[in-house]
Formats: C-alpha cells, structure tokens, sequence
C-alpha cells in the first residue's frame, strides 16, 4: 500500500508521492485527528437516543442539586415530580430513562409531567438547553422494619 511503500500501481502505472496529492478530510459529522501514523475519527452526529439520554442525565444532575438543597440523608427515598417542555419531555417520554433517573436518585416514583407539584415538597424550576423544567422532591418514610 501507498502508506507502507511510498508507491501506488494504477492500471500497470507505479505512482509516487511526487505524482500524488493526498487530502485527508473527514466526512461530513466526523472529527478526525492524526498523530504518529495513527489516525482515529469519531461520529459527532448525536442520535435522538443519544441526546434523550444526556438530557435524562441533566435531570438527574439537577434532582442531585436539589436533593442537596433540601439537606436529605444520602440514603433517603424521595417521590419524584418532573414537568418539563421540549425534548425534556420527550426523554422523560421514555420509561428506559425514567428507570436510570429513578436508579440513581432514589426515586421510589416518578410522576413525570404531573398536571400540579406537590405544594409540600422541595421545588425547583431551570432550564435545559433550553427547555423549561419544574422538579418537585418529597421524602419518603420507610416502614420500619419489624422485631
């Protein structure tokens, strides 16, 4: 090959580098990088899925935050309540990410776009890349376990 050779045969035609012009451009949504003969691209073009899953994943970020705020034990058990707009709540849509947001903030439920927040719980209201979100927290008691 022309890499390993410095030559390239076309149609009994031998090629050097003198004959050639080598332009490395990447596709079109792909970032190309070269170092040392290596070379690696990677696909910039982000799927709905994709992007579903990082926004799921900034709604846990701000349940987190607010979680803090509301100086909750790290153990504590919350019922979650999630109004939002856009592709917000079209990842809250999915019942795939609405089990990762409820897995990692220890959400027993998740009532996601609730006509009304509860007027007890701890409130928050943002944005994501801009989409509009309301958060509502309420701890949960657990049972006690029986002696």
């Amino acid at each position: 090959t022309f890499a390993t050779t410095g030559s390239l045969t076309v149609e009994g035609e031998t090629l050097s580098g003198e004959d050639l012009l080598l332009d490395r451009s990447p596709k079109k949504g792909m970032l190309v990088a070269s170092e040392g003969g290596i070379t690696v691209a990677l696909d910039t073009d982000i799927s709905d899925e994709l992007r579903h899953e990082g926004l799921a994943r900034e709604v846990q970020n701000r349940v987190q935050n607010l979680r803090k705020k509301a100086d909750l034990d790290v153990s504590q058990h919350i019922a979650l309540f999630v109004k939002a707009t856009g592709d917000v709540a079209a990842a809250l849509a999915r019942t795939d990410l609405q089990a990762m947001i409820k897995g990692e903030t220890l959400a027993d439920s998740l009532a996601a776009m609730p006509d009304i927040l509860p007027a007890t719980a701890h409130r928050h209201a943002d944005k994501i890349d801009g989409d509009a979100i309301e958060l509502a927290i309420v701890p949960l008691t657990l049972p006690e376990a029986a002696t």
